[in-house]
């Protein structure tokens, strides 16, 4: 009966690419046209930072890996612009169908995860947008891979400058004190995950991991849609 209505429901609502629109089968992620010019990242990437050239070097990081699927680039800046300011929300299913494949490659990490913690914004920039793209991400990854995810252990107490607008040193000062853990006995000696949908320099996951750490985490790593190369 699912199928069915499933079924029906595509006749009238079709699934499309989420990179360019077309219509494509129910089943698929993304039209082939699309698919051949994907930025998959590349299996040589740093295994920390996944960034085609390592920049581990010049921060301290407080987790331990980012998990990321895609490098920034065309289609799939579309895509995330789309699902952010053009409330593109249905994205979120495709979106984070690829950021399980890719975590699927890494089976000790979804194994030891306890939580999934997805980056907060303000109540105020969270009611002008309608809603939070990683929590959106960050259920659907939850409900894919049976791993717990909780919206109200951390939040952003402060809000600060657009990250893509500043350099590296501008992002650090950005966030400082912007992230409150309000619930530290939820993450005392769990392993986190970190969701969220972008990744440049890193600033913003490590300095929430910081804060994820000096209440009590033990482990963290990071799932994004996609990161910068620089």
């Amino acid at each position: 009966m699912t199928k069915i209505i499933s079924n029906i429901l595509n006749i009238f609502f079709p699934k499309k690419c989420i990179f360019c629109s077309d219509i494509i089968e129910i089943n698929s992620l993304c039209c082939s046209n699309c698919y051949l010019n994907l930025p998959f990242t590349k299996t040589s990437v740093c295994n920390i930072c996944s960034k085609d050239s390592c920049i581990c070097e010049s921060d301290r990081w407080f987790f331990d890996k980012i998990i990321c699927p895609f490098s920034y680039q065309e289609p799939v800046i579309t895509s995330i612009k789309n699902f952010k300011f053009r409330e593109k929300i249905n994205y979120a299913k495709t979106i984070s169908k690829y950021m399980v494949d890719k975590l699927q490659q890494f089976p000790e990490i979804i194994k030891e995860t306890d939580l999934i913690i997805p980056i907060p914004m303000t109540s105020k920039d969270k009611f002008k947008r309608g809603f939070n793209q990683s929590e959106i991400i960050a259920k659907n990854i939850s409900k894919t891979l049976d791993i717990d995810t909780n919206f109200k252990i951390m939040i952003k107490q402060k809000s600060t400058e657009k990250q893509h607008k500043l350099n590296k040193k501008q992002r650090k000062l950005n966030l400082i004190n912007a992230y409150k853990c309000i619930k530290p006995e939820y993450i005392q000696e769990k392993n986190i995950l970190i969701c969220d949908d972008v990744s440049t320099t890193g600033s913003t996951l490590n300095i929430f991991s910081h804060c994820l750490k000096k209440n009590g985490a033990k482990k963290i790593s990071c799932i994004v849609f996609a990161t910068t190369q620089l």
